[in-house]
């Protein structure tokens, strides 16, 4: 089956088993079962992001990412972070994911988020963070995540010292 809009190709609908597999996701992810090893949904996770980098599998977990409880967060977020894990250099939407949650209220969505911004690529944007980010541990989790991300690089500066 194909929904057609005017002037434009066809595209496919999705179908039930893809509505049934977003449902799983969603659940998985909700309930945490997402990162446990082995778990076949977290297999087809993978599997899905490793077909579609930018895909519908990608886009459920970047939007979980603003879900309403912090665990729900976090763990869209971790998972994300093992997703890029040896991918290309710059991964944009988890990027951009991992930006709007480094202000997060629960502080380990935040250090999710610093994990997450580093792994995808969004060393500059880290960089930056870190610079002007008010709050100290999200400070010290973003020095750390660079450290360990990319142990040739030297640490930036931070701030002059106070006078």
């Amino acid at each position: 089956m194909t929904a057609r809009t005017p002037g434009q190709d066809p595209v496919s609908a999705p179908s039930a088993a893809d509505v049934d597999h977003s449902a799983a996701v969603i659940a998985a992810v909700v309930d945490g079962s997402v990162l446990t090893p082995g778990a076949p949904l977290r297999t087809a996770v993978f599997d899905a992001v490793r077909a579609d980098r930018d895909g519908p599998v990608t886009h459920e977990l970047i939007g979980l990412t603003g879900h309403h409880r912090p665990a729900v967060r976090r763990t869209a977020l971790t998972l994300l972070t093992e997703l890029a894990f040896n991918g290309p250099p710059s991964w944009q939407g988890p990027i951009e994911a991992a930006a709007a949650r480094l202000h997060d209220p629960d502080p380990d969505a935040r250090r999710a988020a610093v994990r997450l911004l580093v792994r995808a690529g969004g060393t500059d944007r880290a960089r930056t963070a870190l610079d002007t980010h008010p709050d100290p541990a999200t400070r010290i989790a973003l020095a750390d995540a660079l450290l360990f991300h990319l142990p040739h690089t030297p640490c930036p500066p931070g701030p002059p010292p106070p006078p």
